[in-house]
C-alpha cells in the first residue's frame, strides 16, 4: 500500500487517464452534454478530475456487482470535497496497481478505501482554495468551501471549482489535510440512489454481455459436465458448414493458479452468439474419461464417516480437549450442501490480443489479479494489459475466479481477432467454484449444566490449501467457554471449490449457533439469556489463531455483538412469545469488523410451518449509504432464506445435477417474509455490510423450526 502523499502526486495534466480511466464503449457514466461549451478536464489524483463547466468525475477502483461501491465511494470523495453529489459522474478505473487492492472481496470496499478517499476529495478542496487565495490575494484559512464553490465570507465573493480548476491542479500536493469531523457531514450518512439507476432500468447500464470490440466474433464453447475429462479427437466439420462458423478450435486444460483454471474444451467461433450456440450442438468430440472419478453423495457421507473417527489434521485453541472430563458428552453431526453462484449474469469475457498488447472487457472482482496474471503469462508489460470492468449482474464471490476472462485472451491470441466469451446458464453451474460441501462433528461437555468443553471438527475441502478461510466463523468464537477446540481435516473432492457469501461463515455460523439453541433448549435455559451468558461481561476478546496474516489475531467487541443481540430479541419481541402456533429463533455473528443477530419467526399453518418474519440488526460502523446498507440486508436475507429452505446442490456421477433455476429454487417474491431491518447508529469507521448480514439468518430460521416443531436441523436446506 502506497502512502498518501505518494499517492496524491500522482495527479495528472488535462485529458490523462492510462491510470484514471479510458472512456471505452462499455463505460457508462452520467455525464451530461454541452454543446456549446468545451468541456476541459482538470485531474487532480488518481480518484478525482473536476471540469470547467463545476461537474466532478469519481473514478471507482472496485467492480460494480450490485453492492454499491460507484455510490458510496463516489459519496466519500463527495463529502470532503464539498461539492453536490447531483454534480458528479462516476467511471469505473481501469486496472492499475495505483490504487492497491481493486477486489471486490470480502466486504472490505468501505474499510480499505474510507480514508484514502476522503484524502482525496479534501486534497483537491484544500488547492481550490489555495487557488482562489491566490487570485484574492488573501489567506486560505479565511477561505470555505459549499456545494462546489469556494467562498469568502468577508467580502461574499465566490468561485466556483470550474472556475479554479485549472490554476489549482498545477499547485503542489499538500503535505496534510485535515478531516471533517463525523458530527459535520452532510452527504455521508444520508440516502442515495445510485448514479446507474436510470441506465439501469431503461436498459442503457453496460454489462459484460453488452461490451463489443470492433471486428470481435462470438465464442462458446463445448466442455464435458466432468472437470477430469479431456478432449481425445473432435470432428469439426458439421458445425464449420453452418455459415457464420469461422473457426473451431480445442482449448487446452490450463491451471496456472487454482482461480483460473481453464478447463479443456473445442470451442466454435462465430459471427454472432446464436451462430455459435447452434454450431457447438454439432460437435463430435470424443472423450478421455479415464481420469474421472465419478464422485456422489454417497461416496461423500462414507468419507465423512472415515475422517471423523480420526483425529483431526489440524487442531486450534486448545489441542488436550480429549482428557477434559464432563459430566455428559452431547454429540451434533452436520452436513452442508455444496451451493452455486447462480448469477443472474452467466460468465463471458471480452478480450482482444494484438501486436503484444491485450485489452480485456468484462464483470469481474478482480481486475488486478486479471492484469498480473496476464502479464506474467504472456511476458507483457502491464500498462499493455488494459483490464476494463463493466457492471457487473452478481458476483457473489464467482468472479473473484479469472479462468472465464484468460480463456478469452486465450482464444483471441490464437485466432488473431477480438472474442467475447458466452456461457449459457447450464455451463455456468457445470463450471463453477463452489461453496464446498462441508461436514461437522461436535462434541460438547457438560458440567454443572453449563457447556464445560467444545469440540468441532470441521471436514471441507480448502480453497486454497487449508485450515485458512474454512475455520473462519468457528475457531474465533468468542464465547466464555473453558475449553475450546477447532479441528480441521481436508475434505477430498474434484469439484472446484471456491468463495461463496461469506465463505466458511455460511457454514460454521449455522452449525455453531444450531448447536447453542439446542443445548440452551435442553438444558432449559432461553436461548437469547443464554447467549448473553457465553458472551460474558468484557468489552473484547482476542483470539489467537495459528493461522497466517490477520486471521491469526481476530478481534471480537462484545459490547458492539451484545449490542445487536439483545436490539434483535428487543425488536423481535422475543420476551412476548406465546409458544402456541409459533416460535421464535435467535442468531448472532461478526464478521471481521461488523456484527449481526437475527430474529426469524416461524408459524404452524394448515399443519405447515411458514417463515412470516425477520428481524434483521446490524453493526457495520458509521453508515455511508443507508439505502445500500439496506439492500446488502434485504439481499443476505433473500439468499439465506434460499438455502435455508429452498435449494442446493448435489453432485452424481461427479456432476453437479440443478444446473438452471427449473432445478435449483431461489427466494421469489411471494416467500419473503416480513422484514425489520435495523442499523446500528454508531461512529466506528465503516466497515463491510455485503457479507456480514448473511451467516446468522440461516441458523435463525433453522432455530426457530427447531423450537416450533422440536425437529432436529442437521442439513439444509430444511424440508419444512
Amino acid at each position: 500500500m502506497i502512502n498518501r502523499r505518494d499517492f496524491m502526486n500522482l495527479s495528472f495534466t488535462a485529458g490523462s487517464g492510462l491510470i484514471l480511466g479510458v472512456n471505452y464503449s462499455c463505460i457508462q457514466g452520467n455525464t451530461e452534454k454541452h454543446e456549446k461549451i468545451e468541456i476541459k478536464n482538470y485531474s487532480f489524483n488518481p480518484f478525482l478530475e473536476l471540469t470547467n463547466t463545476n461537474k466532478a468525475t469519481i473514478y471507482i477502483p472496485v467492480p460494480e456487482i450490485g453492492q454499491g461501491p460507484r455510490t458510496a465511494l463516489a459519496m466519500i470523495v463527495c463529502e470532503e470535497l464539498e461539492i453536490p453529489f447531483a454534480n458528479v459522474s462516476v467511471k469505473q478505473a481501469i486496472a492499475s496497481t495505483i490504487y492497491g487492492d481493486m477486489s471486490a472481496a470480502g466486504s472490505e470496499t468501505i474499510d480499505k478505501f474510507y480514508l484514502p478517499l476522503r484524502e482525496a476529495g479534501a486534497t483537491a478542496k484544500d488547492m481550490l482554495k489555495l487557488a482562489a487565495a491566490n487570485i484574492w490575494n488573501v489567506t486560505s484559512k479565511n477561505l470555505h468551501c459549499k456545494n462546489g464553490y469556494v467562498l469568502d465570507t468577508e467580502s461574499e465573493r465566490k468561485l466556483s471549482y470550474g472556475e479554479l480548476a485549472d490554476e489549482a491542479s498545477k499547485l503542489p500536493i499538500p503535505e496534510s489535510v485535515g478531516l471533517k469531523k463525523p458530527q459535520d457531514f452532510n452527504l455521508i450518512g444520508t440516502k442515495q440512489k445510485s448514479p446507474d439507476l436510470r441506465d439501469m432500468v431503461t436498459g442503457k447500464a453496460i454489462y459484460g454481455f453488452d461490451a463489443s470490440l470492433e471486428g470481435m466474433k462470438y465464442v462458446s464453447i463445448v466442455r464435458h459436465p466432468v472437470r477430469e475429462a479431456k478432449v481425445k479427437s473432435f470432428k469439426p466439420e458439421r458445425a464449420l458448414a453452418i455459415p457464420g462458423v469461422s473457426q473451431v478450435i480445442e482449448v487446452k486444460h490450463f491451471k496456472p493458479i487454482p482461480y483460473a483454471e481453464v478447463l479443456p474444451g473445442v470451442a466454435v467461433i462465430a459471427k454472432d452468439s446464436y451462430t455459435a450456440l447452434k454450431a457447438k450442438k454439432l460437435l463430435e468430440i470424443e472423450w478421455d474419461l479415464s481420469e474421472i472419478e465419478n464422485e456422489d453423495e454417497e461416496a461423500f457421507q462414507n468419507q465423512y464417516q472415515k475422517l471423523k473417527s480420526q483425529p483431526p489434521e489440524f487442531v486450534l485453541r486448545k489441542p488436550d480437549i480429549s482428557k477434559i472430563i464432563s459430566d455428559r458428552v452431547l454429540e451434533f453431526d452436520y452436513k452442508i450442501p455444496f451451493w452455486g453462484h447462480f448469477c443472474m449474469e452467466p460468465m463471458n469475457f471480452l478480450a482482444s490480443y494484438h501486436d503484444d498488447k491485450c485489452v480485456l472487457i468484462g464483470s469481474n472482482q478482480r481486475p488486478n489479479l486479471i492484469q498480473d496474471l496476464i502479464s506474467k503469462i504472456f511476458k507483457l508489460p502491464l500498462e499493455n494489459v488494459i483490464v476494463e470492468t463493466t457492471l457487473g449482474g452478481g458476483g457473489f464471490g464467482r468472479r473473484l475466479a479469472v479462468d472465464y476472462a484468460l480463456e478469452a485472451l486465450i482464444i483471441s491470441k490464437e485466432v488473431g481477432h477480438p472474442v467475447k466469451t458466452l456461457w449459457t446458464r447450464e455451463e455456468n453451474t457445470l463450471q463453477d467454484y463452489f461453496r464446498s460441501l462441508s461436514y461437522h462433528n461436535f462434541r460438547i461437555g457438560i458440567k454443572n449444566n453449563q457447556i464445560h468443553s467444545w469440540f468441532h471438527h470441521i471436514m471441507t475441502k480448502p480453497i486454497a490449501g487449508g485450515p485458512r478461510y474454512e475455520v473462519q466463523g468457528a475457531a474465533d468464537i468468542p464465547f466464555n467457554i473453558e475449553n475450546i477446540a477447532i479441528g480441521y481435516t481436508p475434505l477430498k473432492t474434484n469439484i472446484r471449490i471456491g468463495s461463496w457469501r461469506s465463505v466458511s461463515h455460511s457454514y460454521n455460523v449455522f452449525v455453531v449457533n444450531n448447536v447453542i439453541t439446542e443445548v440452551a433448549l435442553g438444558l432449559g435455559l432461553d436461548p437469547f439469556r443464554y447467549y448473553l451468558e457465553l458472551l460474558g461481561n468484557e468489552n473484547s476478546k482476542t483470539i489467537k489463531l495459528p493461522l497466517r496474516g490477520s486471521r491469526g489475531t481476530v478481534e471480537c467487541n462484545l459490547d458492539r455483538l451484545r449490542n445487536v443481540l439483545v436490539k434483535a430479541a428487543e425488536l423481535s419481541g422475543w420476551n412476548d412469545q406465546n409458544g402456541k402456533n409459533s416460535a421464535l429463533g435467535i442468531a448472532c455473528t461478526y464478521f471481521k469488523k461488523s456484527y449481526a443477530a437475527h430474529v426469524a419467526e416461524v408459524i404452524m399453518k394448515n399443519n405447515k410451518v411458514r417463515l412470516t418474519k425477520i428481524t434483521s440488526v446490524l453493526d457495520c460502523g458509521k453508515v455511508v449509504n443507508p439505502l445500500g446498507v439496506r439492500a446488502q440486508m434485504e439481499g443476505s436475507i433473500s439468499d439465506a432464506i434460499a438455502v435455508t429452505l429452498k435449494s442446493n446442490i448435489t453432485i452424481q456421477d461427479g456432476q453437479p445435477q440443478e444446473l438452471n433455476f427449473d432445478a435449483h429454487d431461489i427466494t421469489r417474491i411471494q416467500d419473503m417474509p416480513e422484514l425489520q431491518l435495523h442499523i446500528i447508529d454508531s461512529n466506528e469507521n465503516p466497515s463491510g455490510a455485503g457479507e456480514p448480514p448473511f451467516p446468522s439468518v440461516p441458523p435463525a430460521i433453522a432455530n426457530a423450526v427447531f423450537t416450533l416443531t422440536n425437529k432436529k436441523i442437521r442439513t439444509l436446506p430444511i424440508q419444512i
